[in-house]
This record gives C-alpha cells, sequence and structure tokens, in this order.
C-alpha cells in the first residue's frame, strides 16, 4: 500500500488512497471494495502500478478511518485467500469423504 497521492477533502467528502497492484491482486481488490459499498461510493482507477480507491460520501461526510478500515480489510482478504489456497484439498477431501460415507 502507498500513501503518496493520498487525499483528504476538508468537508470529509472525498478521500482517496492507492493501492499497489504488486502486492495485492485484482480478486483482493475487489472483494475489498465489495465490502465497502454500503459505507460509501467507490471508484476505481488504475495505472501501471496502482490502484487509486476514491471514496465519496455517501450522507453529508465519510466514515471516520475509512483509507485505514479499507487497508485493513485488504489484509484480512489476502490471508483469507492464503488460508483457502493451504485448505480447499483438504475441505474437499473432507466433504467427498462424508458424501461417500452417507
Amino acid at each position: 500500500m502507498i500513501r503518496r497521492g493520498e487525499f483528504v477533502n476538508k468537508m470529509a467528502k472525498t478521500r482517496e488512497i492507492q493501492v499497489l497492484k504488486v502486492i495485492y491482486p485484482p480478486e483482493v481488490m475487489m472483494k475489498t471494495a465489495y465490502l465497502f459499498l454500503d459505507r460509501a461510493y467507490l471508484h476505481i482507477t488504475e495505472n501501471e502500478n496502482a490502484w487509486t480507491v476514491h471514496f465519496s460520501a455517501k450522507g453529508t461526510e465519510l466514515p471516520a478511518n475509512i483509507g485505514e478500515n479499507f487497508e485493513n480489510a485488504l489484509i484480512a482478504q489476502s490471508v483469507r485467500g492464503i488460508v483457502y489456497q493451504k485448505t480447499h484439498h483438504l475441505r474437499e477431501m473432507l466433504l467427498a469423504r462424508a458424501m461417500t460415507s452417507s
């Protein structure tokens, strides 16, 4: 995650953060953005190195710490992906075994 270029409007109606593509794959980025649709309007742009997430307030102002919360959610989604990759074979085997024995 990079913070240079972070912008906060003085009225707390808009904010933007940049997310490095080398750290977070597109799936993690989109899953995280989906989690924030109820909190703000999101617009995502990209260049060759990063995505820029633009947050706009749905009401009078943005929720406090929305950028930091988004960063934490990116990490959480990344870890979920890692856990899935490492354990999905085991879950498939357990499910197959359960279906066979019933």
